[in-house]
């Protein structure tokens, strides 16, 4: 059966929207998860004296996976009021403290 290989033009002016998934919400992240501990894992089977970076990888994913809750802890504990806008292309948040 031939295989279809999706074709992607290289000028990037002849697309009309593209698209970054910034925060992990356009793929299946449990799927994608077991897919890059499996390539983690069998890439430092074969290289051990780099097995430290592991570690930094999984302290990184510990703050990132619980970075919004610590923004909004942070905002939420010193903020007297907040202030989002959109003006234009651009988003403003303002964070109001009394002293």
């Amino acid at each position: 059966m031939e295989q279809k290989r999706a074709h992607m033009s290289k000028d990037i002016m002849g697309y009309h929207l593209i698209v970054f998934d910034l925060d992990g919400t356009l793929y299946h992240q449990r799927a994608l998860r077991i897919k890059m501990a499996g390539r983690l894992l069998s890439h430092y089977l074969f290289h051990l004296n780099q097995i430290k970076e592991l570690w930094i990888l999984y302290q990184f994913r510990k703050v990132r996976d619980r970075w919004d809750e610590i923004e909004r802890s942070i905002i939420a504990n010193i903020a007297d009021d907040v202030k989002v806008s959109i003006v234009g292309k651009n988003v403003e948040i303002a964070v109001y403290k009394a002293f």
